[in-house]
């Protein structure tokens, strides 16, 4: 399932900052890329909450982020 802010034609078109619009643990796979570093930490560890929520045990999860291994990308 696409969930993007933008419609792409992907499933939900939907701002995560405002939650995760699925049930509890139902999905077995993230993939997010070149989206985390654009949010702040006062939304970001809310988003990682809803993904912990979502997630169901043993869940996959996939992060690319530019330049993740400097220290300016130590807060994800």
């Amino acid at each position: 399932v696409g969930i993007d802010i933008l419609d792409a034609g992907q499933e939900i078109v939907w701002d995560i900052r405002k939650g995760i619009p699925l049930p509890d643990r139902s999905v077995k796979e993230f993939h997010t890329s070149h989206f985390l570093e654009h949010l702040t930490r006062e939304e970001l560890y809310p988003l990682i909450d809803e993904i912990r929520r979502v997630a169901i045990p043993g869940a996959l999860m996939t992060i690319i982020v530019p330049h993740g291994d400097t220290d300016e990308a130590d807060f994800l």
